[in-house]
């Protein structure tokens, strides 16, 4: 099994296990990303410490995309928020 079996999103989890750093994948991963770290705020099955935890990772990659165009270290807390 995957380490991100988990991921229902299937190029999503694609994205995740080849560690991709193409600009459209990653865009789709934060995105996808974003709206999953959004649903876990409202979910009462989410720990505090591990929507922290995701919420964290999900703002250093955007910040390493987004500001310094690095994709690896993007694609990296990628896959460090989908492995919390």
């Amino acid at each position: 099994m995957s380490k991100y079996g988990h991921v229902v999103d299937e190029r999503l989890r694609a994205i995740l296990e080849r560690g991709s750093q193409d600009p459209g994948d990653l865009e789709y991963a934060l995105q996808q990303t974003t709206e999953a770290v959004g649903a876990d705020e409202d979910d009462e099955n989410v720990s505090y410490e591990t929507f922290n935890q995701r919420q964290d990772a999900l703002e250093a990659a955007e910040a390493a995309w987004h500001d310094n165009n690095d994709s690896v270290a993007a694609i990296t807390a990628l896959q460090r928020c989908w492995s919390v």
